[in-house]
């Protein structure tokens, strides 16, 4: 924080103990919001994008009190995300990292949890923007018809009615989804979650 002369620091989390929704459904949700807020540009000090994580939040007094503190920001869903934007709208300096667990919360105790907590913080982060929600959805709608697009030709290679098409758009179709699994995969690494995960 001082040796970056930082306004604000935030830290992403690890958990204490990971089971299927921190190795697989929290991780995409959080690449998914991530696609919105490139952490190259939130640490980028001439870019306006703004990011927090609600676990750790170090902010100057000058730059809390600068922003109206919590009064200014009672009303947002995600008041995290807001003070991060309001701190970057005054050219404040702000990080966001990885806490490399540093900093570790429980674990969500069932999927429906993490829906739950992964809804507030879309509806909060994307602005209630119909855009930005269209675009997550259609990339994981995508996602979902390239996989059962690898599945059909695989079948119909193994039933030996492959053609040089289908061989074709299995190869393709293989390619693109490798091409997802294998950096995700490294990303649960990183994160001490087991690659293996990457698979799901």
């Amino acid at each position: 924080f001082l040796a970056n002369d930082l306004d604000m620091l935030t830290l992403f989390p690890g958990f204490i103990q990971r089971g299927f929704s921190e190795n697989v459904i929290y991780p995409h949700l959080a690449l998914g919001l991530v696609y919105f807020y490139p952490l190259s540009e939130v640490n980028d000090q001439n870019s306006s994008v703004g990011l927090a994580s609600g676990p750790f939040i170090m902010v100057s007094r000058t730059a809390y009190e600068d922003v109206g503190t919590w009064r200014a920001l009672r009303t947002e869903i995600t008041e995290d995300i807001a003070l991060a934007v309001a701190v970057k709208a005054r050219g404040r300096r702000l990080m966001a990292l990885s806490s490399n667990d540093l900093v570790r919360t429980r674990e969500f105790a069932n999927v429906a949890e993490v829906c739950q907590f992964w809804k507030r913080t879309f509806y909060g982060a994307l602005g209630k923007s119909v855009g930005k929600l269209f675009r997550l959805t259609a990339s994981y709608t995508a996602l979902t018809l390239l996989f059962l697009l690898m599945i059909f030709c695989a079948m119909l290679y193994a039933a030996g009615k492959g053609t040089l098409p289908t061989n074709l758009l299995f190869v393709l179709s293989a390619t693109a989804m490798a091409a997802v699994i294998v950096p995700f995969s490294v990303f649960l690494h990183n994160q001490n979650g087991n690659w293996a995960y990457g698979l799901t």
